[in-house]
């Protein structure tokens, strides 16, 4: 499949179209992020875990749409939300009213505590930002959308809009690939540890460039 041009990659500006794409975005993130270490963590359960995620992905893309911004390709192939400037860091209160509390019926409280573990160690490092910046949660695309470039393609449309408001960005990732992948689009690391035994994290921010 050939690649996306930039210029059908966009946010998603109304309820409408988000309520039309949403199930097919949330497809994409699943599958993209069916190997990811952090979710084999989390979900460990590899019969279950598509179905998982396809539910957590739905919430994290509403919580996006509200609270944020849900960017993608015009083929719903690919993903990605961000939050922020103005309040960058996750809402307890927004991710409880969307229906996190159904997470240990819907993955497991082993899972849910291993989540919530994970979630408050990253979350105290996240706010030691004291700068407006944008947060990206989830950058992901299909498995049969892969290879192609979108994912760079889909990152460095919002960094340009994140320079041109001379703001910053702020992630996680837990592979060495994706830290590679976005220390080649300007992001540096600035905290890197352990989540679970021989499963690693980077912290990485991304100045105005």
């Amino acid at each position: 499949m050939p690649s996306m041009p930039l210029d059908e990659i966009h946010t998603i500006k109304t309820k409408e179209e988000f309520t039309n794409r949403i199930n097919e975005l949330a497809q994409s993130l699943s599958q993209a992020f069916y190997d990811d270490p952090y979710y084999k963590y989390i979900m460990p359960n590899n019969g279950r875990r598509l179905k998982q995620l396809l539910w957590w992905m739905k919430l994290m893309l509403r919580y996006s749409f509200l609270c944020g911004y849900v960017q993608c390709s015009s083929d719903n192939k690919a993903a990605a939300l961000w939050v922020g400037p103005n309040r960058p860091f996750i809402s307890d209160l927004k991710m409880l009213s969307l229906g996190i509390a159904l997470f240990p019926f819907k993955v497991g409280l082993k899972s849910f505590i291993r989540l919530i573990r994970i979630s408050d160690s990253w979350s105290r490092e996240h706010k030691k930002q004291n700068k407006r910046h944008y947060y990206l949660l989830v950058l992901g695309v299909s498995p049969d959308s892969q290879k192609g470039g979108l994912g760079g393609r889909l990152l460095n449309s919002w960094l340009k809009r994140a320079n041109d408001e001379n703001l910053g960005c702020y992630l996680e990732t837990v592979t060495e690939g994706g830290a590679r992948f976005y220390e080649r689009n300007g992001f540096k690391t600035i905290l890197t540890g352990d989540f679970n035994t021989n499963d690693h994290f980077w912290i990485m921010t991304r100045s105005k460039q």
